[in-house]
């Protein structure tokens, strides 16, 4: 998935004094490619942070404009 492919791709980059935030949707998991692949997005971050002891957060967007 070309999604998934592009941020490990950013991971590599995050130095040791970095902040990333993640932006995920409100049907992570479901059943199309795009869906899953922010559901595999937030669980690599999640697991990079943890492993690289950065702070890494994933920001579900609702309604941006309402």
């Amino acid at each position: 998935m070309v999604n998934v492919a592009a941020l490990e791709n950013m991971l590599d980059l995050i130095s040791d004094d970095c902040f990333f935030i993640n932006t995920g949707t409100f049907s992570d998991g479901e059943s199309d490619e795009f869906n899953q692949s922010k559901f595999w997005g937030t669980k690599i971050c999640n697991d990079f942070g943890r492993r690289n002891k950065i702070p890494a957060v994933t920001l579900r967007v609702f309604t941006p404009y309402g």
